[in-house]
Formats: C-alpha cells, structure tokens, sequence
C-alpha cells in the first residue's frame, strides 16, 4: 500500500511541472534552481529560511535540507529524475 502512495504522490506532484536541465526554474519564489552535471544547486534570495525537498521519481525522500537567506546549498544526485519542492514549488529535474 504503500509503494501505490508513494506512486500517486509522485504523479501528482508531476502533474504540470515542466523538465528542468541547466536553466533557474523556481522564478515564482526568491529561489534559483539548477541542474549541472550530477549537481543540484539551490540558491536562496529571500528574507526567510527555505525548505527544500528533494524526492525520487517513485515518491521517496532522497534530500532534506535548510536554505538560510542569501545563501546555495549543493546536493550531488546520481543520475535520474527528481522531485524538488521549494516553499510552494515543485519542479522535476533530470540529473
């Protein structure tokens, strides 16, 4: 049962998110994403802490992490697609 939540979970937060490769996707929020050999970064241009997830196509948690204001964290992913949630943002990235 719970690998078919996970599965849904995962198609529902796919639903509409564009593929990301190298270019700043979360323009929404004061957040810059990217994607760049193996390396995904996370820029935080805020005034507030930033809570990034970052989830395996199949619904499971692979990154949890705080982004403090004006600053990146760094997360090396083996290659395949992701789910990464940013304040109310999610986007998929292949790696």
């Amino acid at each position: 049962m719970r690998i078919v939540y996970a599965i849904a979970l995962a198609l529902s937060l796919l639903s509409g998110a564009p593929l990301v490769s190298a270019a700043p996707v979360l323009d929404k929020e004061p957040v810059a994403l990217t994607v760049r050999k193996g390396v995904v970064k996370v820029t935080n241009s805020g005034n507030e802490p930033l809570e990034v997830r970052v989830y395996a196509i199949t619904g499971a948690l692979v990154a949890e992490f705080t982004v403090e204001p004006g600053a990146e964290e760094t997360i090396e992913l083996p290659s395949g697609y992701y789910i990464v949630k940013a304040a109310d943002t999610a986007r998929r990235v292949a790696v």
